[in-house]
């Protein structure tokens, strides 16, 4: 496959490859027989902040000869190296990295590397009788994932360029693992997901190497169990839940214990070697209620606990009428929700099976709760304002300081804008502005990205539970007022202090002082609305700093939705804090400050409502839970 667009780029590649200096004679003609992937001009941020993933969308030429599953070199838009990888154009993660240096070959000596950093840090960290032995890009090897079930191997290989290497991986894998005085029986490929089919591969499934007994024995946290690695979930058990099947066990002793979704009969397991009274584990399939009692069987505790083929829905309603109590109840249901399309689903699933379950505990007990699915927007939300309010109720003095800091990190944007704004007035009253809010987009990204309390983005947030009747609107005033109080602090200390430095003393008052008699100078209405507006788009800034994963698209469009509120000259009322503490440092009573109190109060209201009913409750309606 051959693309070449632009023949001006083309001669800068064979420039710089002719100018290179590998370490190697070796290297270089390794490195100038490559095809060169070159990025667009501001794109591969994921790359540049430590991600090994280059999308298609992020690539402007490839030059030079390539077959999907090749290695290539990756240039930056300049010609800057990135590293090397393999390419497959057939998805959309169309370069997995495999080194940072463009002067590494991709050989076996590397491959070696890897997989003994890999094996001597599980060594280090984990149980390695049954662990996962390599995690993909974690462990530097992209697309590949392998399970060590005592001596049994099982690999899952999901992307085009590492599944030619995966025979090499496992082979460097037993000659590392037989060092230790461990040898390998026998490997098992799972890759049998549709996940293959977006790289253009076809699903997998057998053995690597010769044939041998699939059914395997494993022990972990002390329970023996029986693995199915040909016809398991999965890679045939998950190895991701071994440390809260650990925790179970000390939930467990002489507890009756209802395990729900229990597939292999791991948390039954756990629970029954702790030396509960009696266990009864459930699940949908037949074959899984049949591998779990052979688990059983295989600790010593048939006795004890029990199986059963039913489905879970139907069953806790049925224990529920019966009057059934338990000391622990167990869900670790699969996943609901796999996109944004079936979330609402989700969610009444989630909420349905752990309300059922809370009924079937004993005054006392416990729920263990587990969920794989992710996109849960109202879960996600609820469970950031219980966690504020909580820690407002229980640790009053933790959460002050948050705001505080809160306040600080806004007086700092504050800080930056007004002295960006004094500095560029004279020059260009434009370029002021835009400066100015710009700058005050930093105090907002640095809220969302280190954490701290902040009045208005508590408007929006701790409203949901509210909506849900979780909480009522007056539980939820203290922590309204903590937060105003300190955000107060906060921004008055730090603005203060900054007057106080003597820093642009006459141009920054006459500048202060045109600020505030504009703002003190205002229309009750006007005034209101404005306050309305600006929490409504400070908050949906804050929103989608919670729901983007990366920081630097998180930073950048956050920045830029607080600029459509600042440039207008909306009210933000902390913010304002910080501009009449530093007017009133600068000025005293040289300003008549009669009218302070009501415009605090009216863009405080305004912040209110705008954050809580403009875009909270619109929000809460679109994503809510449906009654059950």
């Amino acid at each position: 496959m051959t693309f070449s667009q632009n023949p001006w780029k083309h001669w800068q590649i064979e420039k710089l490859c002719a100018t290179m200096l590998p370490k190697s004679q070796k290297q270089r003609s390794s490195a100038m027989s490559l095809a060169v992937v070159t990025l667009k001009k501001g794109e591969g941020r994921l790359l540049k902040s430590g991600g090994m993933w280059i999308f298609d969308n992020e690539i402007d030429t490839v030059m030079g000869n390539f077959e999907n599953g090749d290695i290539v070199l990756v240039h930056d838009f300049d010609g800057y190296p990135m590293g090397r990888g393999f390419i497959n154009t057939n998805s959309k993660i169309t370069v997995r990295l495999m080194t940072r240096d463009e002067n590494v070959d991709i050989n076996e000596e590397l491959l070696e590397k890897r997989v003994r950093d890999a094996w001597e840090y599980r060594k280090k960290v984990v149980d390695t009788g049954c662990c996962r032995l390599i995690f993909a890009e974690a462990d530097f090897l992209p697309g590949i994932v392998v399970d060590k079930f005592s001596d049994v191997l099982v690999v899952q290989s999901l992307a085009l360029g590492i599944d030619r290497f995966k025979e090499t991986i496992v082979e460097l894998l037993r000659k590392v693992l037989a060092e230790d005085g461990i040898t390998i029986r026998g490997v098992y490929e799972r890759s049998d997901v549709k996940v293959r089919k977006q790289e253009g591969m076809e699903m997998v499934k057998g053995f690597i190497g010769p044939e041998f007994p699939t059914l395997v024995q494993i022990e972990e946290n002390g329970v023996k169990y029986e693995v199915d690695v040909k016809d398991g979930q999965k890679t045939g058990f998950f190895l991701d839940q071994k440390y809260n099947r650990l925790a179970i066990q000390k939930l467990c002793k002489n507890a009756k214990v209802l395990d729900c979704f229990t597939h292999t009969g791991s948390f039954a397991l756990n629970a029954g070697i702790a030396g509960a009274a009696s266990v009864t584990g459930v699940d949908a399939s037949q074959l899984a209620v049949d591998q779990a009692t052979a688990n059983a069987t295989l600790n010593g505790l048939s006795d004890n606990v029990k199986f059963i083929c039913e489905d879970v829905f139907e069953l806790l309603p049925e224990l529920e009428e019966k009057g059934e109590k338990f000391d622990v109840v167990i869900l670790d249901p699969p996943a609901f929700t796999k996109s944004r399309n079936s979330i609402k689903n989700a969610v009444k699933g989630y909420r349905e099976i752990n309300l059922r379950a809370m009924k079937l505990v004993k005054d006392g007990g416990f729920l263990a709760t587990c969920s794989c699915s992710h996109f849960m927007d109202y879960e996600l939300l609820e469970k950031a304002a219980m966690t504020k309010y909580e820690m407002s109720k229980k640790d009053p003095f933790r959460f002050f300081i948050r705001s505080i800091v809160a306040g600080l990190y806004l007086g700092l944007a504050t800080i930056l804008s007004y002295t960006l704004a004094v500095l560029l007035i004279g020059h260009h009253v434009i370029a002021s502005k835009i400066a100015f809010a710009g700058a005050f987009g930093i105090g907002l990204v640095i809220i969302v990205l280190l954490g701290s309390e902040l009045f208005t983005g508590n408007c929006f947030t701790t409203m949901f539970p509210v909506y849900h009747k979780r909480l009522k609107f007056l539980d939820i005033l203290p922590m309204w007022g903590i937060c105003y109080v300190g955000n107060f602090v906060g921004i008055a200390v730090i603005c203060f202090l900054f007057i106080k430095s003597g820093v642009n003393h006459e141009a920054m008052n006459q500048y202060l002082a045109s600020v505030v008699s504009n703002k003190l100078n205002f229309d009750y209405l006007e005034l209101f609305i404005k306050g309305i507006l600006c929490n409504f788009i400070v908050c949906a800034a804050a929103f989608v700093g919670m729901k983007l994963k990366e920081e630097t698209a998180k930073t950048f469009i956050m920045m830029i939705i607080v600029m459509t509120f600042v440039l207008p000259g909306f009210e933000h009322s902390i913010a304002n804090m910080g501009t009449f503490s530093m007017t009133f440092t600068a000025l005293g009573t040289g300003i008549s400050w009669s009218g302070v109190w009501l415009h605090m109060l009216l863009s405080t209201l305004g912040n209110i409502i705008g954050g809580r009913i403009l875009l909270g409750l619109p929000i809460y309606l679109m994503i809510r839970p449906k009654k059950i």
